[in-house]
């Protein structure tokens, strides 16, 4: 079966020149974006929509809900899932920071928007501030589509994935395009990753556009199974970043923030990184996202693996090839490097079962050689902060 997700930008892509030209009192999201609905709606396939604004955090969200009057794009994107005919993702960012179940975000945002207004009650929220879920906000977006579409893959493993990734900015676009170009295997192979650019029905002007989007080549993964364990590759792909980054700050803190457990520290309230600018796969940061847990299989029986602060960039091969190199990797080097696994705790999830072999502070998985090591990740000499 083929699956259609969409995943939509929304300040600029859906709150477009349109919509926000549009006294308050007669704007909809639905009418402003109907050319691109009835679209969508042409295909019979099943869809799926996600949140792929940046705003992946409650406190995003409100933060760009007042400008223009834009409101929550929670309920936006929500809105336009349901005109679609589609089930709505309302997975964020935030629930893979904070250890959350997917839709935790999303949910405890809701309790904090007028249904009227579609805004947050400000004094309700400046009440909680600190207690709201962050995230490391990835401006290239890459993170945030890496996290989707492996999760998807996981859902559906036997059905081929259209992925629209629908965005108003063609430079985030072309970087993106660029990026899976040259590294089609961080996509699932069930995975086609479709960039397209949208601004909406009308130029700045007001003047109807020519072209409604701008589609970009299709890109096919070459990943023969997803990244079961793709939270914990998203928090050390940041991890990777802030490393890497000259300059990233956070208002808290009196010193510049160097590793993700600094950024944890202060609740991911920190300066944007760019992800795609720094990680390439096979990095591992020097100092690893916390201590993690996983859902493995052990006998029968799916159960959950604690690790310590190592990077599980997850990858998943056949019986024999998991065998074969589960032998000679544990031959190489002493059974004492090896973590240990925890007692069962868990034993939800039963289709995952990730491969992976950890060793004292590095993770050996093979996308093509079977003993071959991840790439350690060094800190650039002599950085200087790009403001362009």
């Amino acid at each position: 079966m083929i699956i259609e997700a969409y995943s939509f930008d929304f300040d600029g892509c859906f709150a477009n020149y349109d919509y926000i030209s549009t006294p308050d009192k007669n704007r909809s999201i639905i009418k402003s974006n109907m050319d691109l609905i009835q679209h969508i709606k042409k295909s019979k396939n099943p869809k799926i929509v996600f949140i792929g604004s940046n705003r992946q955090s409650l406190l995003d969200d409100r933060a760009n809900s007042t400008a223009d009057n834009r409101g929550s794009c929670y309920l936006g994107l929500r809105d336009v899932s349901r005109k679609i005919g589609a089930k709505f993702n309302s997975f964020l960012m935030a629930d893979i920071y904070n250890d959350l179940k997917e839709g935790t975000t999303f949910d405890q945002a809701l309790t904090y928007i007028s249904k009227k207004t579609g805004l947050y009650n400000e004094k309700k929220v400046s009440k909680e501030l600190s207690n709201f879920p962050n995230w490391v906000h990835d401006e290239s977006k890459m993170t945030l589509i890496y996290a989707q579409i492996h999760q998807l893959a996981i859902d559906h493993p036997h059905d081929q994935i259209q992925f629209h990734f629908i965005d108003d900015k063609e430079v985030l676009l072309n970087a993106l395009h660029e990026y899976f170009n040259q590294f089609p295997e961080l996509i699932p192979k069930n995975v086609t990753l479709n960039l397209k650019t949208y601004t909406g029905p009308t130029d700045r002007t007001g003047k109807p556009v020519e072209q409604l989007f701008k589609a970009y080549n299709p890109i096919q993964g070459t990943s023969e199974v997803p990244d079961y364990d793709f939270r914990n590759s998203v928090k050390n792909m940041a991890a990777v970043a802030i490393e890497s980054e000259p300059y990233v700050s956070s208002q808290n803190s009196p010193t510049n923030i160097t590793n993700f457990d600094e950024a944890k520290k202060y609740h991911f309230d920190i300066s944007a990184i760019n992800v795609l600018k720094h990680y390439k796969p096979g990095m591992t940061p020097k100092f690893p996202a916390d201590d993690t847990t996983i859902t493995t299989k052990k006998g029968k029986e799916p159960h959950m693996v604690k690790t310590t602060k190592l990077s599980l960039f997850q990858q998943g091969y056949s019986e024999s090839k998991r065998s074969s190199s589960n032998n000679s990797l544990q031959e190489s080097r002493p059974k004492s490097d090896l973590t240990q696994e925890s007692t069962e705790i868990s034993y939800d999830q039963p289709k995952l079962r990730p491969w992976y072999q950890v060793f004292d502070n590095s993770l050996f998985f093979n996308r093509k050689a079977l003993n071959e090591p991840l790439e350690k990740h060094e800190m650039p000499n002599n950085s200087t902060p790009d403001h362009s």
